[in-house]
């Protein structure tokens, strides 16, 4: 756990050479995740240690002692932040505009990394810095999937059975049929029969399909975030006069649209070739 003020302290007094592994300089404050933290830092300090990714950062040795509270360190010699470079830019800005930073907490992943010659301490900090900057990008329509009325969807896609004896799997969570599938080992075959490619979809699809069926055509030949954004709002809106239900019928005639959607796709044909 690394307090804001110290991290506000050393980089006062080491500036850019704290970063100098960073993939990035520090992007201001237009940046939108720069602007969230300053937000966070502004209104809810306590809650920046959970809603932080926190930082990497090397060394090449350590001093600490063990206390009956905890570790707690005294020393890192050569330290270096790898991955956190604007988030510790961020603090430092955030304080020298006034902002109290004193109950703001980070997470940092310290390596001590002893008895590496300079250049195979450069590989493995390029690494590092390689690997930590690569993470999968978590759009706001994965933010949603644990819409009460998604997982209302979810649990009917699960329960009901079509005249002919199946079912659709509905891709509540991305990735979702893949990691079903890998996990199903030798019953992978039975479940791509179950639910063949044609009897699937995604929330992307789920409102693209959806909201197809009204007078937003140019909202859904957009597609992705925008149609969801639109699709989520509906189906959630405690302002509407009359509350959606989300229940056997809503299912039944939503299985519907995409067999049309799908069905209309097949006549007129796919982007380029429509």
């Amino acid at each position: 756990v690394m307090p804001a003020t110290v991290l506000d302290k050393i980089y006062f007094e080491h500036g850019q050479s704290l970063l100098q592994s960073n993939v990035r300089n520090w992007l201001n404050f237009k940046n939108l995740k720069n602007a969230a933290m300053r937000k966070t830092m502004l209104e809810d300090p306590d809650k920046f240690f959970a809603y932080n990714n926190g930082l990497t950062v090397t060394a090449t040795d350590i001093e600490f002692n063990v206390l009956d509270s905890g570790v707690k360190i005294n020393k890192l010699q050569n330290l270096n932040i790898v991955n956190g470079g604007q988030t510790t830019a961020s603090i430092y800005f955030s304080k020298k505009e006034g902002l109290d930073i004193s109950n703001v907490k980070v997470m940092a992943k310290i390596n001590v990394v002893k008895e590496l010659k300079e250049k195979n301490l450069d590989t493995l900090i390029s690494n590092i810095s390689k690997f930590s900057n690569t993470q999968s990008r978590v759009s706001p329509v994965d933010l949603r999937s644990r819409n009460p009325q998604l997982l209302k969807l979810k649990q009917l896609s699960e329960a009901v059975v079509t005249p002919g004896g199946n079912k659709w799997f509905f891709e509540r969570v991305k990735g979702e049929f893949n990691t079903k599938a890998r996990i199903s080992g030798s019953r992978k075959n039975a479940l791509l029969k179950d639910f063949p490619k044609e009897r699937r979809f995604s929330k992307e699809l789920l409102a693209k399909y959806y909201s197809s069926w009204g007078d937003i055509p140019h909202s859904v030949k957009k597609g992705g975030e925008k149609i969801f954004r639109h699709f989520i709002q509906e189906i959630s809106s405690e302002e509407a006069e009359v509350a959606l239900v989300i229940d056997r019928d809503f299912y039944e005639n939503l299985i519907a649209k995409i067999i049309l959607f799908r069905g209309m796709e097949k006549i007129y044909g796919l982007g380029k070739n429509s």
